[in-house]
């Protein structure tokens, strides 16, 4: 009877391991998937982090709280099992219902012109919430399944919470550096429920070993018709998204930064016009239009985002011949190199763009050749690149986004902004693109930018330029001309060159009217951002 004992014992001590271990890592592996479920619709900053952390945290303490409760009444590994179980299939289904959750979220509980972590919280309260409720109940219920005397449950306990903190640590890790990789997040968020739904029987299993019987045919085929039921539910489209037209999902890519996909439309109000856009999540971030039918870019390449030309402005301020050598920091599908290549034959252009997968991409569907003669690309981040080089360059144009129009904070500062000034030739221009307004609060960042900007460059070398009255796409420049030049005299040099044939932006001289310099803007109530004090996700708002 003892031999018979001892190894049930066993099995149950090795059970409960797995299950707490387990457990733990998954938790922590929806916390760092929950990120890309809300990065679509909320991107991917302070607020969402705040926002996941904080109601995980709180799901935690109601789980304790629960668990330690429920195991006295009702100490079964069949209920711990049950629970986890449940934990597994809402996971499973979180896929279907996770970007309708989120959009409802943003449109209902957006304050107008307010940067708010409020969407993101709603999203995570009710998407994140009750699992992780019902995972926080595992660690208490298995202490006191594990529990034989009041002398031991201390050891017990620690050895547990270490357990199970270990498997968060794993988890973490595994899901941070390996799965969002190399799989999409539907199928990472999938996977993690199918595992937990595996542990939950793993415990269902466990009482009737210990008990030595088997479990009632009823449990488990509602397992296993739960599983078979699941497998027949329908993909929800990539990433929620519309089109006002005809559209198809031509690649899906997964990196460490985003979800990346490459869209071939229908241009609205065209019979047979055709696009194709490089979103990251949900956000177009480079676009081209396509031959008639639609199979490859339209020669010479023609930019689908109009902003790109505004990338050319630094060519007003100098003799366009008299630039050699251009730097890309971000380079998205690749269509400002392009054009730059197109455009001025005598320029070299280096990119450095941080993802590798939309550098492929941009190769593959934008007609981007990121090495040739005249091209040299670099996979690295912008910050470091510029540290590290000792090349010289004529203009330097940050162009880097994060998800939802967010350019990276360590771009944006003034320690950011030496270093690229260090990098200029005599007459160096350098320039960076933001979206946002001009007045109003969402203008903040522009502003505080443009601050930033006259702190490094001196307010007399440093102006902007707006896509649009209200705003969009704002660039800034800094340049180390020792000359202002004023609005007429830009205006007049983008004119003369494109008459000239030296730019072949039929716009730029219209762009180069929507002229502000830093006396046009309120900057004295907006901070220069440093590396000590960014806070560059509280002023874009949503």
């Amino acid at each position: 009877m003892a031999s018979e004992k001892q190894p049930r014992q066993r099995f149950v001590s090795i059970s409960l391991r797995v299950v707490v271990f387990m457990c733990g890592g998954i938790l922590m592996a929806v916390e760092i998937m929950g990120s890309r479920v809300l990065a679509p619709f909320f991107g991917s900053d302070i607020f969402v982090w705040g926002s996941l952390i904080g109601v995980v945290l709180a799901a935690l303490s109601i789980g304790y709280y629960l668990g330690g409760i429920i195991a006295d009444k009702v100490p079964r590994f069949s209920l711990l099992g049950a629970i986890i179980v449940a934990a597994g299939v809402y996971l499973l289904l979180l896929p279907l219902f996770g970007p309708s959750v989120c959009e409802s979220a943003r449109q209902n509980f957006e304050i107008a012109e307010h940067a708010t972590p409020i969407p993101p919280l709603v999203a995570c309260v009710i998407l994140f919430l009750l699992p992780g409720i019902l995972l926080g109940i595992v660690s208490p219920f298995a202490i006191k399944l594990a529990a034989k005397s009041l002398s031991t449950v201390g050891g017990v306990a620690g050895a547990l919470y270490a357990l199970s903190t270990l498997g968060s640590i794993i988890g973490t890790m595994l899901t941070s550096f390996v799965l969002n990789s190399y799989f999409r997040q539907q199928s990472i968020i999938t996977a993690l429920g199918a595992v937990l739904v595996a542990v939950g029987i793993l415990a269902l299993a466990t009482e009737g070993y210990a008990g030595g019987y088997r479990l009632p045919a009823w449990i488990l085929a509602l397992v296993v018709l739960t599983g078979g039921a699941l497998a027949f539910v329908p993909k929800p489209p990539a990433l929620g998204l519309t089109y006002p037209t005809e559209y198809e999902v031509l690649e899906e890519a997964v990196s460490p930064y985003h979800q990346i996909m490459v869209v071939r439309s229908k241009v609205p109000g065209t019979a047979s016009r055709w696009r194709c856009d490089l979103h990251f999540d949900k956000y177009i971030e480079s676009g081209i239009y396509l031959n008639a039918d639609g199979t490859a870019p339209a020669e010479p390449l023609e930019p689908a985002t109009d902003y790109t030309d505004l990338l050319h402005l630094p060519m007003i301020f100098r003799e366009p011949e008299s630039v050699k050598r251009v730097l890309f920091i971000g380079g998205g599908g690749g269509v400002g190199p392009t054009t730059y290549l197109r455009d001025y034959r005598w320029v070299n252009v280096e990119v450095v763009e941080i993802n590798r997968e939309v550098v492929r991409l941009a190769q593959k569907y934008f007609a981007f050749t990121p090495e040739g003669e005249r091209i040299h690309t670099h996979i690295l981040d912008g910050r470091n690149f510029l540290r590290d080089t000792t090349n010289a360059y004529d203009v330097i144009i940050f162009d880097a986004f994060s998800t939802g129009g967010r350019p990276p904070f360590h771009l944006l500062t003034a320690e950011c902004l030496k270093l690229a000034r260090e990098r200029l030739t005599e007459d160096g221009v350098v320039l960076t693109n933001i979206i946002g307004e001009v007045t109003g609060p969402r203008s903040r960042l522009f502003r505080s930018e443009f601050r930033t900007y006259c702190s490094v460059f001196g307010s007399g070398s440093c102006y902007a330029f707006r896509k649009s009255k209200e705003g969009g796409n704002i660039i800034l420049l800094g340049t180390k001309f020792a000359r202002r030049f004023d609005k007429e005299t830009l205006v007049t040099q983008a004119r003369s060159a494109l008459n000239a044939g030296k730019i072949k932006i039929r716009l730029l001289p219209y762009y180069a009217e929507y002229y502000m310099s830093p006396a046009d803007a309120d900057l004295e109530s907006v901070p220069v951002l440093t590396d000590d004090f960014a806070p560059v996700d509280m002023m874009v708002a949503y």
